[in-house]
């Protein structure tokens, strides 16, 4: 079934202790729709660019089987957010700055989203995920959404499986768990693909914690694991 991703698209620029790097082509719809091309060969991105957009980063997209019929670009400037991340909490963005904070014009300031491009066929079935972005805009995409959509990110009863990159202290994951509480979702399982084992001030691997906690945790891959 069509997947329809509608966010923003944007340049990042980050710090890390590893350096900066600036002009990256960003933002949660494009993030969204490049991690669902592999598992859905059917995603459509709505969203804006502005006139000083690398078009060749539409092909990042493409190539990823992705449809950017939705993708309008405009006579702005493309939203641009600068942020960085420590190595001891690398799930958690800092915010810099970004377009908005500096007053500068931008898309985003003028973009009236359209769930539908004139090249789709409005009858079809869907899915509608609606990446981080402006709330005002969100309420309008609801309002444009047809009977026959089926929104990713109503969690009430859901079966949800929480899946991570790199286990350390676990705050992603319990922060995840907290807000899947409030949304009365059914936590099935978090899976990780790299537990680094490390432990907590009582000398407990954090894994441990989490389950001790009553939240199921699985890895793919473990520090023990490698060969040093």
């Amino acid at each position: 079934m069509k997947l329809k991703v509608v966010g923003v698209l944007a340049y990042d620029s980050i710090i890390s202790e590893f350096g900066k790097k600036e002009n990256l082509f960003g933002g949660s719809a494009t993030h969204f729709a490049i991690s669902a091309s592999y598992l859905n060969k059917n995603v459509h991105v709505t969203g804006a660019i502005g006139n000083d957009f690398d078009l060749n980063d539409i092909n990042i997209l493409s190539s990823k089987g992705i449809n950017t019929s939705g993708v309008k670009k405009l006579n702005e400037n493309t939203f641009r957010w600068e942020g960085k991340y420590e190595y001891d909490s690398p799930n958690d963005a800092i915010t810099i700055s970004n377009s908005i904070i500096k007053g500068e014009n931008n898309v985003l300031n003028t973009y009236e989203p359209q769930l539908f491009s004139d090249e789709e066929n409005i009858d079809d079935d869907y899915f509608l995920f609606l990446a981080n972005g402006d709330p005002l805009h969100q309420y309008s995409l609801i309002s444009q959404a047809k009977n026959k959509s089926k929104f990713i990110g109503l969690l009430k009863n859901k079966k949800v499986l929480i899946i991570d990159d790199v286990l350390t202290a676990g705050t992603a994951i319990r922060g995840t768990v907290e807000y899947l509480k409030k949304n009365d979702a059914d936590l099935v399982a978090a899976l990780v693909a790299f537990d680094r084992e490390e432990k907590n001030a009582e000398g407990k691997f954090y894994k441990s914690s989490l389950s001790d906690e009553g939240i199921a945790i699985y890895s793919i891959a473990s520090f023990s694991d490698l060969e040093l």
